[in-house]
């Protein structure tokens, strides 16, 4: 799935602009790494909580700072979280997309979300793959959420443009503006 995110990004110019990016739930910063690596110009960090946090070795291309999403999340041009939502009903979801937008400019900054849209994505051979996703994120109280779902949880959470865009995987990316 990075590479195709990162290829959805540098096709169609998701990051023009952006001159720094923080992946929120990032972990060991896979996804931030290979952003940094594609857009040598964006200053990528990671936050995740502190235990993550403290046992990911040091990266020069990356900076690592602990955190709670629920609670706030680190200013930058570009947030980033990736399979994260699904997992979260609508109510945290709404908390941790409204901390998101707090840390981002009012003009020029983005939030990009990659996850499932149900609408977009009906191919077969991703049917087994999304079987797999579906059971965990239902134990965790979350949901998958079609376009319409994701569009009423992003306006209800302040933000008022969207795009999605398709890439070679099970997820999409989605791109907010405030």
């Amino acid at each position: 799935m990075i590479p195709a995110l990162v290829s959805g990004l540098i096709n169609e110019k998701v990051l023009e602009g952006v001159t720094s990016l923080v992946d929120v739930g990032g972990n060991l910063g896979v996804a931030a790494k290979a952003i940094a690596k594609a857009f040598p110009q964006v200053k990528c960090s990671v936050m995740d909580l502190f235990h993550i946090i403290e046992t990911v070795p040091k990266d020069s291309m990356l900076e690592f700072v602990p955190g709670d999403m629920f609670s706030s999340v680190p200013y930058a041009d570009a947030v980033l979280l990736k399979s994260t939502l699904h997992n979260y009903e609508d109510d945290k979801c709404l908390t941790i997309l409204k901390n998101c937008k707090e840390a981002i400019p009012s003009i020029g900054g983005k939030v990009i979300l990659v996850e499932i849209v149900i609408d977009t994505e009906n191919l077969p051979e991703f049917t087994f793959a999304r079987l797999g996703m579906d059971m965990e994120m239902i134990c965790m109280g979350g949901k998958e959420r079609t376009k319409q779902e994701w569009e009423h949880l992003l306006y209800k959470a302040g933000f008022h443009h969207f795009n999605i865009i398709s890439i070679l995987a099970i997820e999409s990316i989605i791109v907010a503006y405030p």
